[in-house]
């Protein structure tokens, strides 16, 4: 199963209890998906945009 439609249906707003029902996965997969992502996440770099009155 995908984590991102494990998220995604979550953000949806679908319940867990629905996730595990829909999928057929429980809800020790549904929160390492979970964990996946946001670990995935905090690897992510940012860089932020230079403002734009920066440039003439």
């Amino acid at each position: 199963m995908p984590v991102t439609i494990v998220v995604g249906s979550l953000a949806g707003g679908m319940s867990f209890a629905e996730v595990e029902r829909e999928y057929d996965i429980t809800a020790d997969d549904i929160r390492a998906a979970l964990k996946f992502g946001m670990e995935l996440a905090q690897q992510e770099l940012f860089h932020p945009l230079p403002a734009p009155w920066a440039f003439p």
